[in-house]
């Protein structure tokens, strides 16, 4: 229930649900079995860092439980008489085995990403980290690096940038414990106190509490989203409030408590499994939104196939490339002047512009006039105009879809020949 309430977020969420929930099962059971399962651990938290970038921190999850595990032998000096240093355990070739899976995961994706994207892989990272509202994120920067982004980030002032902080942290638990729910979070204290092995709580919490503070800290900007902690653990909130249901203590007489821990829990899984069925019957009936954004995909990738495949800038071109992946697409700069689209231009070569609706932006949108029909702009020219499908839920849908030639030599930089 937990899984397929989760996917109903897009399939990223269930796989990462599913790989973190065997990763911290494995990571408990390294307690007392470290040989095979930390290895274990190792392998699926990799595949969650591959579903979602917080999967990075079951690495701290897998450490949490690995300091806890030998300082718990130190407590016994006839199974572990060495305190000298934690890296002289015998469970540290173990744990490091499985730290080097989720490492080399995580080497292989950055070397992937940037042998594709380049800087910019780089770029997009620092727009997040250092962005001053949402929309930094589609900000074009003509000098990438690290030092650029933080200086002008800067700009805004520290109380500004404090008072960012803490609405993002209180924004991102907020929407955690939303998804969470009112029935699981009267019972999860109660189960933490009952749970009869509370080294389960290890991995949990430091998975929680890592990703809560990282990306509360470092992905303010988008206030309410980009952390997942809350809800990818949700299988284990679960298994929390369960056990709060029969040890909340409501009862003195055990009878009674263990009926009401049938009925409340009883009552907490159905509330879950028919959250499930109403995510996959939601799921189904998006499926014509599905649809209509591959035939949107479809049209524009034919379109650029009969012209040779040249390089086309527009909005969320990651959800293009998903349906066409031999697409040439470039990023709309959707929070920057026309002067600073004519740089992306020039330097990325684009040839046509392709606009399905007035995109939402912190300035006005660009190309709102030119998508209205009520302004023409010098250098694009529309070479097509059709309705957009329907049911398309893109960010900004207008009614049609317009594809507009790019004349480069209104944009080419002076001694350019091209």
């Amino acid at each position: 229930a937990a899984m397929d309430a989760r996917a109903a977020g897009g399939a990223a969420g269930g796989f990462a649900t599913f790989f973190t929930a065997f990763f911290i099962w494995y990571a408990y059971r390294s307690f007392d079995a470290p040989r095979a399962n930390f290895i274990l651990a190792g392998i699926f938290g990799a595949l969650s860092y591959l579903t979602r970038n917080e999967g990075l921190f079951t690495f701290v999850s897998m450490a949490a439980v690995y300091i806890v595990s030998v300082r718990s032998a130190w407590a016994f000096p006839a199974t572990s008489p060495s305190r000298k240093s934690i890296f002289s355990d015998d469970r540290f070739r173990y744990f490091a085995a499985g730290a080097a899976i989720i490492a080399a995961a995580f080497i292989f994706w950055e070397i992937r990403n940037y042998s594709i994207f380049g800087a910019a892989a780089a770029s997009s990272r620092q727009n997040m980290m250092f962005g001053r509202d949402y929309y930094d994120m589609w900000r074009y920067n003509p000098e990438p690096g690290l030092v650029n982004f933080m200086k002008e980030y800067f700009k805004i002032g520290a109380g500004q940038i404090v008072v960012s902080k803490i609405q993002s942290f209180q924004y991102k638990l907020a929407r955690g414990m939303l998804y969470v729910g009112f029935p699981l979070a009267l019972f999860i204290l109660p189960g933490i106190k009952a749970l009869r092995d509370k080294r389960l709580l290890y991995p949990v919490a430091a998975y929680f509490v890592s990703t809560y503070l990282f990306f509360g800290f470092f992905n303010a900007h988008s206030q309410d989203w980009g952390w997942y902690g809350a809800e990818v653990l949700l299988p284990f909130w679960i298994i929390l409030a369960v056990a709060g249901c029969f040890g909340a203590g409501f009862f003195s007489d055990d009878r009674k408590k263990r009926l009401f821990g049938i009925i409340s829990a009883s009552a907490i899984l159905l509330f879950y499994s028919a959250d499930a069925v109403r995510s996959h019957v939601k799921n189904k009936r998006d499926v014509s939104r599905r649809d209509a954004v591959a035939k949107l995909a479809r049209f524009v990738g034919d379109f650029a196939a009969r012209q040779g495949n040249p390089v086309m800038m527009l909005h969320s071109p990651f959800v293009f490339n998903y349906f066409r992946p031999e697409l040439k697409t470039v990023q709309i700069p959707t929070n920057e002047p026309l002067d600073t689209v004519g740089e992306v231009i020039n330097k990325y070569g684009c040839e046509y512009l392709v606009l399905y609706g007035e995109i939402p932006s912190r300035y006005p949108f660009v190309f709102s006039g030119l998508y209205s029909g009520s302004k023409k702009m010098k250098g694009f020219r529309e070479v097509l105009s059709v309705p957009t499908p329907a049911g398309l839920s893109l960010e900004g849908t207008g009614r049609a879809l317009k594809i507009y030639k790019i004349e480069k030599s209104q944009f080419a930089v002076k001694g350019d020949k091209k």
